[in-house]
């Protein structure tokens, strides 16, 4: 009896509550680009939703001009221009930091966090103000219900912030209802208002877990289909997404450059520390890539068993030989122990370069490894350890 019971209880849960593991949402790296996705479209919300807050300090401004009874309006436009100034601000930081700073966003989430937990509660506390200097002079709450349903539905919460934000709406209001000097219409409006935010809230907070658990099944999925699991570099299928996507930001007739290596005595060091070493000496060759390469370009991918291939979008020849080289110090000097003397100490990789042309919308990323694989070739039959460059 008692099993069947907790059988039913937790079918009932999985009604409600997603299982943990649904589409290995559990999984650490999916979780962590979630995460980062998660504080940067909070930061891109404020600079969308910037022209809608303009207008609501806009109106503001003219209904509290035009009113004769406007008792506060040297603080209200006080506290309005303050707005537009400090949103304005939020603007150009998020916007420098996203889009001229040309830097990794993934390196940036903390200041993206820290954006968005500032702006949001300073601006709704303002907008509470404002919005109620404007019901004492006789309008109707439209801007408090829009500051609600702003600060409810835009910002993605997780359940901690969730729950401290709620709180300190909560304290906010009952504070600013309070103020009223009829405190028995006071204690009424205080009730209902903070009923309907909180049901206001917990709807938006539902929203928002629906649209982060799609996220989470999307970016596993994403994951599968295009990402190597042991090195977390693209696969095949994943070069050729990304590289659709990418040229597409480029004119057809683009020069582009590849690289392309392979680990010297690769099946050996396997035979010899066994396939778990080689596990990790593919994650570390793998590190060595991001760590050198990530800056450059997105296209870093592990083509099959020891084989990778990087792809560079309006490099010269110059630009390509030295990542070329900086790649090949960059795994040698993580010192992992060579199956064999007869090129170096430590692991080396045999590196093959090219320069090619995108003749068309259909070109895809395979065709052009043809020349970097020739060049790798010869660098194999030259000793390993080395680049060779095969041209145009």
């Amino acid at each position: 009896m008692k099993e069947k019971i907790g059988k039913i209880l937790k079918n009932y849960k999985k009604a409600f509550v997603p299982e943990k593991d649904y589409l290995h949402q559990n999984n650490s790296d999916v979780s962590a680009v979630v995460n980062k996705r998660i504080a940067e479209t909070n930061c891109r919300r404020i600079l969308s939703i910037s022209p809608i807050l303009f207008v609501l300090y806009i109106v503001n401004i003219i209904l509290l001009t035009i009113h004769n009874k406007a008792q506060y309006l040297p603080l209200s436009i006080t506290i309005t221009v303050a707005l537009i100034v400090y949103t304005l601000f939020f603007d150009i930081l998020v916007y420098w930091i996203m889009f001229l700073n040309q830097i990794d966003n993934s390196e940036e989430i903390w200041k993206f966090k820290l954006i968005h937990r500032v702006f949001w509660p300073i601006w709704f506390v303002a907008m509470v103000i404002v919005s109620c200097i404007q019901i004492d002079n006789g309008y109707i709450g439209v801007t408090l219900v829009f500051t609600f349903i702003i600060y409810s539905l835009l910002p993605l919460y997780n359940l901690a912030e969730f729950s401290a934000n709620l709180v300190f709406t909560i304290a906010v209001m009952i504070i600013m209802v309070l103020y009223d000097h009829n405190q028995e219409i006071a204690y009424v409006s205080t009730k209902m208002e903070i009923l309907n935010f909180v049901a206001m809230q917990i709807i938006g907070f539902v929203a928002q877990r629906m649209q982060l658990m799609l996220w989470m099944s999307r970016e596993y999925l994403y994951m599968e289909a295009f990402v190597d699991p042991l090195t977390q570099l693209l696969n095949r299928r994943g070069g050729d997404a990304v590289f659709q996507k990418e040229r597409q930001t480029y004119a057809n007739e683009t020069e582009i450059g590849i690289i392309m290596f392979d680990i010297d005595y690769f099946k050996r060091y396997n035979d010899t520390f066994g396939h778990g070493e080689g596990d990790i000496c593919l994650r570390t060759v793998g590190d060595a890539i991001r760590e050198n390469m990530k800056e450059r370009t997105k296209l870093m991918i592990r083509h099959g068993g020891e084989e990778f291939v990087t792809i560079l979008f309006q490099t010269n020849e110059k630009e390509l030989l030295q990542c070329a080289e900086k790649l090949r110090k960059a795994v040698f000097e993580k010192h992992m122990k060579a199956p064999t003397d007869e090129v170096a100490e430590y692991v080396t990789i045999s590196i093959g370069a090219a320069m090619e042309r995108i003749p068309g919308e259909d070109f895809r990323y395979e065709k052009l490894l043809s020349a970097a694989d020739e060049a790798l070739y010869k660098a194999k039959q030259s000793g390993k350890n080395c680049v060779v460059y095969a041209g145009r």
